[in-house]
Protein backbone atom coordinates (compact mmCIF):
# COMPACT_ATOMS: atom_id res chain seq x y z
CA UNK A 1 0.00 0.00 0.00
CA UNK A 2 1.33 3.18 -0.64
CA UNK A 3 1.77 5.66 2.12
CA UNK A 4 0.23 9.46 1.51
CA UNK A 5 3.05 12.18 1.30
CA UNK A 6 1.32 15.06 3.08
CA UNK A 7 -2.29 12.90 4.71
CA UNK A 8 -5.90 15.25 5.20
CA UNK A 9 -6.68 15.75 8.42
CA UNK A 10 -9.90 13.97 9.85
CA UNK A 11 -12.00 14.67 12.18
CA UNK A 12 -15.40 13.00 13.55
CA UNK A 13 -17.74 14.14 16.11
CA UNK A 14 -20.39 12.28 18.14
CA UNK A 15 -22.85 14.02 19.73
CA UNK A 16 -26.00 13.05 21.25
CA UNK A 17 -25.26 9.34 21.31
CA UNK A 18 -27.10 6.64 23.40
CA UNK A 19 -25.09 3.20 23.08
CA UNK A 20 -26.18 -0.08 23.76
CA UNK A 21 -24.21 -2.86 22.50
CA UNK A 22 -21.31 -3.51 24.20
CA UNK A 23 -17.72 -3.19 23.44
CA UNK A 24 -14.91 -1.12 24.27
CA UNK A 25 -14.38 1.59 21.47
CA UNK A 26 -16.75 3.95 19.68
CA UNK A 27 -13.87 5.54 17.47
CA UNK A 28 -10.59 4.63 16.66
CA UNK A 29 -8.15 7.15 15.34
CA UNK A 30 -4.46 7.98 14.22
CA UNK A 31 -3.04 10.30 16.54
CA UNK A 32 0.39 10.41 14.66
CA UNK A 33 -1.84 11.96 11.37
CA UNK A 34 -3.44 14.49 13.40
CA UNK A 35 -6.48 12.97 13.27
CA UNK A 36 -9.24 13.76 15.99
CA UNK A 37 -12.78 12.53 17.84
CA UNK A 38 -14.76 14.12 19.93
CA UNK A 39 -17.46 13.38 22.02
CA UNK A 40 -20.51 15.04 23.71
CA UNK A 41 -23.39 14.21 25.58
CA UNK A 42 -22.84 10.08 25.18
CA UNK A 43 -24.92 8.16 27.20
CA UNK A 44 -23.55 4.61 27.64
CA UNK A 45 -25.21 1.16 29.12
CA UNK A 46 -28.39 2.68 28.46
CA UNK A 47 -30.52 -0.59 27.50
CA UNK A 48 -33.94 0.71 24.98
CA UNK A 49 -36.81 -1.20 23.89
CA UNK A 50 -37.87 -0.65 20.25
CA UNK A 51 -41.05 -1.48 19.45
CA UNK A 52 -42.78 -1.69 22.91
Amino acid sequence: MRQLQHPHKRTVVFQNVTVIASGSELAGVNANYGYTATFSKITVGHHLQVGK
